[in-house]
């Protein structure tokens, strides 16, 4: 399986990319919406893990932009913004 982790904070990367590559998922990382486009146009992903709080818009908005086109990467956002009480 490869994965598109959309995920700014590096940390954050880093700690899910080591997690999926325990499941030997490949991994491919882009901090940004931009960046995701771009390589979710190369058709590569059997999924999506997306952040929400991205530098250029909130995660979501490519969410809705991959369901226009019907991409069928599976997807999951993951989100904690101020105020919430959990977070996925």
């Amino acid at each position: 399986m490869r994965v598109l982790l959309v995920e700014d904070e590096p940390e954050m990367a880093s700690a899910l990319r080591a997690a999926l590559k325990r499941y030997d998922t490949l991994v491919d990382h882009a901090p940004t919406i931009a960046e995701a486009e771009a390589a979710l146009a190369c058709d590569l992903h059997d999924a999506v893990l997306l952040d929400r709080q991205l530098p250029d818009g909130d995660g979501l908005t490519l969410l809705r932009r991959l369901r226009a086109r019907a991409i069928a990467s599976g997807s999951c956002c993951r989100s904690r913004r101020p105020g919430d009480r959990s977070a996925l």
